[in-house]
């Protein structure tokens, strides 16, 4: 151990007094470029702008809403549906969550029908809030088939 903490003393020495000059260009050269890159990186967090037009208003479709509006990283907009296109145009938002009227008596009904998911084919974002409302939106629907069709009984229940 002694032989090689000498080695390492003894090159140490050779480089930092034998040529300096060539010993801070090593040490120096890559922490300057570090700095400068990190202040050339910028780290910034991007929000998907969810526009909610919710035709129904009523409590499933609210639920719906708080959902989404409660996810990290989602910003929400709420709209008309004739308000949709002109956002999508001017990209205020990259996908669009239309609750049609019926939506919650189609959850009592079983089915899962008035909810359209719409985005942009080449940003693919759509799929993301799909997969998310997945599980609530069957978690819903089973509320209704439990509930027997009931809006009493299916109002209690969430």
């Amino acid at each position: 151990m002694r032989t090689f903490y000498a080695l390492i003393k003894n090159n140490l020495r050779i480089t930092i007094m034998h040529k300096p000059i060539s010993f801070l260009l090593m040490t120096i050269t890559p922490i300057i470029v570090l700095i400068i890159a990190s202040k050339m990186v910028s780290y910034s967090t991007t929000f998907v702008n969810v526009g909610i037009v919710d035709g129904d208003k009523t409590r499933a479709s609210e639920a719906i809403t708080q959902i989404v509006d409660g996810l990290d990283g989602i910003k929400v907009f709420k709209m008309n549906e004739n308000e949709v296109e002109a956002n999508f145009q001017s990209n205020k938002i990259n996908t669009a969550l239309v609750i049609s009227s019926g939506f919650q008596d189609g959850l009592l009904n079983n089915s899962i029908e008035h909810l359209v998911v719409k985005g942009n084919e080449e940003q693919n974002v759509y799929t993301l809030l799909q997969a998310i409302l997945k599980n609530h939106l069957l978690n819903l629907r089973n509320l209704g088939k439990i509930s027997g069709g009931g809006m009493l009984l299916y109002s209690r229940m969430r």
